[in-house]
């Protein structure tokens, strides 16, 4: 049995909320284009062998909670965890006449790829 986006082929990322406590088999399973998965409870939800098919991507999860996840069932099959590392791609598009700055790099008529870090602030101006 499975719920969730098994064999989805254009799955890159996902991010399972705090509130997860439980994630079925094969949930995730046949996911191959998945590159990292993002936890953000800080108890690790229980987690089957066979939610995921790939465990050599990174998964990321809350600082403090590596040990929890790397001794948990499922969850120690990933090779990677980062421990309070969780970074979001943003994407910054502008059409026409129109120029956005997010750091020091200006964006003006094009899509721009930037990779956020968890708890970093985003503002338009």
């Amino acid at each position: 049995m499975h719920n969730g986006p098994y064999n989805c082929t254009k799955l890159t990322a996902v991010t399972i909320p705090a509130s997860v406590e439980y994630i079925y088999q094969q949930a995730f399973a046949r996911c191959d284009a998945l590159q990292s998965v993002n936890a953000q409870p800080t108890t690790p939800p229980f987690l089957y062998d066979n939610s995921f098919t790939n465990y050599d991507i990174p998964l990321n999860v809350p600082e403090g909670c590596k040990e929890a996840y790397a001794a948990a069932q499922g969850w120690s099959n990933f090779t990677t965890i980062n421990d309070g590392n969780v970074y979001y791609q943003l994407a910054v598009t502008t059409e026409g006449h129109g120029t956005a700055t997010y750091g020091e790099t200006e964006v003006s008529n094009e899509t721009k790829y930037f990779e956020v870090r968890e708890g970093s602030d985003v503002t338009r101006s």
